[in-house]
C-alpha cells in the first residue's frame, strides 16, 4: 500500500519549470504589453512577471508536434514537462534512477522519498493527469512495467494525452529505445500474447480488439488498463506511444511521419504553448471547446447535479462574462517553490485579448465558483495579469493553505472564463 500511495503523490507534485525541446516558429504579434489594475482587499492584481521571454520551442511544443491535428484532440489535450520533476526531487537528494538500475530501482526512490525526502511537502501539490504509458498513474502505484515492456516512470521526460477519455492518444517522450521492449516481451513469459502489425513500414504491438476489455485482463501484463484493455504500442528512439484502437494508433504513426498535420501548426495551440514556456508552466490543459455562458452552467452542472441551469446562469453573470476567444488552456507553475496558477487565453486579435485581460481581473475580484458558492477572492491571494499579442497571461497565486489547487481545471473554465 505505501508503494500506492507514494506513486500517487509523485504525481501531484509541483516542481521549478524548466524547458526544452524541439524548434517550430511561432508568430509574435507583438511585444510584452503590461495591463495594470487597481487591486482590492480580496485579490491585488499586478503586472505580469514572465519567467522567460515569449518565444518558441519548449517541451509542450514538442510535444503537440507529436499529436494529430483532429478535432477531437484539439477539444481536450494534456501536456507535462516532467523534468522539473526530476529536478526537484535530486535538489532533495534523491537520484532519477537510469535504465541500468534495473527492475526495482522506482520502487526504491519513491521508498526513499516518502521516507526521508518529503519535509519540504512537494506532496501537497497540484495532480498532473498522465497517460498509462508514463507509469504516473494510479495503475503505475500498483504496477511496474520494467520488466514487462523495458520502460517505467523512470525513462519520462515529457508526456501528453489528447482526445476523448474513453478512446485517447498518448506520448511519452525520454529514454526510450525499441529493442529493449522487443526484449522485454519476448522474455515476458506471463505478458498476454501480442500481434506485431506492419503499418506502412512501421510496427506496432496489438493487443485485443478495439476497446474490447476483459476483467479477468485488470491491470494485466504487459500494459492492460484497468477494463482489461490492451491496446495498441509503438516505439521509436526517445518516444513511446499508445491508443485502444487501431485508427488512433496509425494516427500517431502518421504524425510520427509528417504524414498528417500536427498540433504545433494551428497558430492558437503554438503561441498558448509559447505562452505557457514564459509563464513556467509545467503542466497544462488545452482546448478549444466553447466556454460561453450557457456553455459554462452546463459544465458545472455536469460537476454538481443539485445545480441548476437558471440559478448558474445568474451565478456566472454576477461579473461581466469575457468577449469571445478562440482557445484556452490551465496549468500550474511555480516560482522560487512558491506554486500558481496559470490561465492562458488565444483570441483573434490585440483589441480583444487587451479588452478581456481587463474583464479577466474583475472577475479575479466578484465572481463567483458556480459549484461552491465561493468567491474566487476566497482561493486567490493575487493574481498577475498582461497581454502578448493576441494571449492573455494570467499567474494565478493561492492563499497559504492551496486551497486553489482543489479545483479542477474546468472550473477555471467555466468560472472565470465564461464570455458572451
Amino acid at each position: 500500500m505505501k508503494r500506492v500511495l507514494v506513486a500517487i503523490a509523485a504525481i501531484a507534485a509541483v516542481v521549478i519549470a524548466a524547458c526544452g525541446g524541439g524548434e517550430q516558429a511561432v508568430e509574435i504579434t507583438s511585444a510584452t504589453q503590461i495591463v495594470r489594475f487597481g487591486s482590492t482587499p480580496q485579490v491585488e492584481i499586478e503586472p505580469l512577471t514572465l519567467n522567460r521571454p515569449l518565444e518558441q520551442g519548449g517541451r509542450f511544443l514538442d510535444l503537440l508536434s507529436r499529436i494529430p491535428s483532429t478535432a477531437e484532440n484539439r477539444r481536450s489535450l494534456w501536456i507535462n514537462d516532467f523534468i522539473p520533476l526530476w529536478e526537484a526531487w535530486r535538489a532533495l537528494g534523491a537520484s532519477r534512477p537510469v535504465h541500468e538500475d534495473g527492475p526495482g530501482a522506482v520502487d526504491d526512490f519513491f521508498d526513499d522519498l516518502a521516507v526521508n525526502r518529503t519535509g519540504n511537502s512537494l506532496f501537497a501539490r497540484p495532480r498532473m493527469p498522465a497517460p498509462r504509458i508514463s507509469g504516473f498513474d494510479i495503475i503505475g502505484g500498483i504496477v511496474n512495467t520494467f520488466d514487462f515492456v523495458g520502460f517505467d516512470q523512470r525513462h519520462v521526460d515529457g508526456s501528453a494525452i489528447a482526445g476523448p477519455s474513453g478512446n485517447p492518444v498518448e506520448i511519452v517522450v525520454g529514454d526510450y529505445h525499441p529493442e529493449r521492449t522487443a526484449e522485454a516481451l519476448a522474455a515476458c513469459g506471463e505478458c498476454r500474447p501480442h500481434e506485431v502489425v506492419d503499418y506502412s513500414g512501421l510496427e506496432y504491438y496489438s493487443w485485443g480488439e478495439d476497446l474490447v476489455g476483459d476483467l479477468d485482463d485488470h491491470f494485466a501484463p504487459p500494459l492492460f488498463d484497468h477494463a482489461g484493455r490492451g491496446g495498441r504500442i509503438a516505439m521509436a528512439d526517445g518516444v513511446a506511444m499508445r491508443a485502444l484502437t487501431t485508427a488512433r494508433m496509425e494516427s500517431l504513426l502518421d504524425a510520427s511521419v509528417n504524414a498528417v498535420p500536427t498540433v504545433d501548426e494551428d497558430p492558437d495551440f503554438a503561441l498558448a504553448s509559447a505562452a505557457h514556456n514564459a509563464a513556467g508552466t509545467y503542466s497544462a490543459w488545452f482546448s478549444n471547446l466553447p466556454f460561453d455562458v450557457e456553455d459554462g452552467a452546463r459544465m458545472a452542472i455536469n460537476f454538481d447535479s443539485n445545480l441548476r441551469l437558471g440559478s448558474t446562469i445568474e451565478t456566472l453573470l454576477m461579473a461581466e462574462p469575457l468577449q469571445a476567444y478562440d482557445l484556452i488552456s490551465f496549468g500550474w507553475g511555480v516560482d522560487t517553490a512558491v506554486p500558481y496558477g496559470v490561465l492562458v487565453l488565444i483570441h483573434s486579435d490585440n483589441a480583444t485579448a487587451l479588452r478581456n485581460a481587463d474583464l479577466l481581473a474583475e472577475r479575479f475580484r466578484s465572481a463567483l465558483v458556480p459549484d461552491g458558492g465561493e468567491a474566487w477572492s476566497s482561493l486567490i491571494d493575487r493574481a498577475e495579469v498582461g497581454v502578448e499579442g493576441r494571449a492573455v497571461i494570467a499567474k494565478l497565486f493561492p492563499h497559504p493553505d492551496q486551497a486553489l489547487f482543489t479545483v479542477n481545471h474546468f472550473q477555471f473554465a467555466y468560472g472565470l472564463a465564461v464570455y458572451e
